[in-house]
């Protein structure tokens, strides 16, 4: 999601990063973070069953997955 830019403006941008809705991309999902995790200077997606890598064009869809156990 990105936030409203403008002045009174109050409507979110949605990027699909990913269609696979099992893998915690659904538009209600809970825990999502974000963060660096490959050190790469690029904020990767991150979930409870791994963490979705940032392409240099983040606008950019099916992002890669990198499947994790980082809690319940």
């Amino acid at each position: 999601m990105q936030s409203p830019e403008a002045a009174n403006d109050t409507v979110w941008q949605r990027h699909i990063i990913s269609n696979d809705s099992m893998l915690a991309t659904d538009r209600y999902t809970h825990g999502l973070g974000w963060g660096d995790v490959n050190k790469d200077g690029r904020n990767d997606v991150i979930t409870k069953s791994g963490w979705w890598e940032s392409p240099s064009d983040v606008m950019a869809a099916d992002w890669t997955f990198h499947p994790s156990d980082l809690g319940a």
